[in-house]
């Protein structure tokens, strides 16, 4: 049964929610999202272990482990000790705004005045890709009673070199998990577990070269956080959640065939941003199509191919992330994701240096090889939102 909160937005945010009643897709999403609290509530009563994520971990490793995973992001606390605390991160407080921000409806399940504070997690991972320093200072000073494993790579490595480091940690992390959870994961979950992943990519393959389409079948807030919450925010990827984005893809289709949609630029939104961005780049007759570094489901991404170790397989797929290698094939992602999606221009915002440290290390290697309209937002903008709106206006 789905969470009656799932339509439960106040009447500012809602115009975001562009087709949340007209689209089952959208709405079943959504719905999905907002019924995580209860779904977690149920794993913990059945004696299951729950796994806190950041945005990009192996995911495909804790299905396979059948643990509960949720992203790790208590933003409230996190407010108090950037606050408080004497941290060179508090520039960015900007992002943090839980008033405002995106993940609060995004991630709202995840211990939202709603629904309650975060029950607790059994272990806290990472992901892979290098962080700064004082992010993990934070994190583990705000999470003093859980347990902490950072799996996140040196900088710098060779493409072999990440796959080989890579491996080391998902066989760390598979044993730890077996202990954890008190079962063993086999060659065979992990496959199951892969093809899922590799499930949503195709599905998304579809999505993606549908809401690229002109009229665009959907907004700009339906498009990314469909795909923020079919990745590890909110619960992983399960096959309820698959179903869903099949729905999506068959309305949509349905959309473009008939010439339904909105009219606007295709942009790509890089690093991280409020919903005040997403108002003025609607009101300026922008569209996000395509957001960077941290949505695992692009279209340009490639299948987790089949291996008889499928933790080699995984080692490869993720050695290829964005932020995860040199800035020069950060930057060929970034050109790759601009090309496929036929982008019209290019917000990037400074201010989240949190998930990846690509977002900081790459911009000036990016910005000298975009050819298309590049806006930047640095972390001391005061009113970004007026300097989108500015842009937009010059290029509509």
């Amino acid at each position: 049964m789905y969470s009656r909160t799932a339509l439960s937005v106040d009447e500012k945010a809602l115009p975001l929610y562009s087709d949340i009643r007209e689209l089952e897709g959208i709405r079943l999403i959504y719905q999905h999202n907002a019924s995580v609290w209860d779904n977690w509530a149920k794993h913990i009563k059945k004696g299951g272990k729950v796994v806190g994520t950041l945005a990009n971990p192996p995911i495909e490793v804790l299905r396979a482990a059948n643990v509960f995973s949720i992203i790790y992001k208590r933003r409230e606390d996190l407010n108090r000790t950037i606050i408080k605390g004497d941290y060179k991160l508090s520039k960015w407080i900007y992002h943090f705004g839980i008033g405002e921000c995106v993940c609060r409806y995004v991630s709202g399940a995840a211990g939202s005045p709603i629904l309650g504070a975060c029950p607790g997690y059994d272990l806290v991972i990472t992901d892979f890709v290098p962080k700064i320093p004082e992010w993990n200072i934070l994190l583990r000073k705000i999470g003093q009673e859980w347990e902490f494993d950072f799996i996140e790579i040196e900088e710098g490595l060779t493409r072999k070199e990440r796959e080989r480091a890579i491996y080391d940690k998902l066989c760390y992390l598979k044993d730890k998990l077996e202990k954890l959870a008190g079962t063993e994961i086999t060659d065979e979950s992990l496959q199951q577990s892969i093809e899922l992943t590799n499930d949503v990519t195709r599905v998304f393959q579809e999505i993606d070269n549908l809401v690229k389409q002109e009229p665009h079948p959907l907004k700009s807030f339906d498009i990314y956080n469909l795909k923020v919450i079919c990745t590890d925010y909110i619960g992983g990827i399960t096959q309820e959640l698959l179903g869903a984005c099949y729905i999506l893809k068959n309305e949509l289709k349905e959309r473009v065939e008939q010439g339904i949609g909105y009219e606007g630029k295709k942009i790509l939104l890089a690093g991280g941003f409020r919903n005040e961005f997403l108002y003025a780049i609607e009101e300026s007759k922008g569209i996000v199509t395509a957001g960077w570094p941290y949505q695992r489901f692009t279209s340009h991404r490639k299948l987790i191919k089949d291996d008889s170790d499928p933790l080699r397989a995984l080692a490869k797929w993720y050695a290829g992330h964005s932020g995860m290698g040199t800035i020069k094939e950060t930057a060929r992602d970034f050109l790759d994701l601009i090309k496929y999606h036929e982008i019209d221009a290019v917000i990037y915002n400074k201010q989240c240096p949190f998930g990846t440290s690509a977002v900081y290390n790459a911009y000036r290697e990016i910005k000298s090889r975009v050819d298309i309209p590049f806006l930047t937002i640095e972390a001391d903008q005061e009113k970004p939102e007026k300097l989108i709106s500015y842009f937009l206006s010059k290029l509509m």
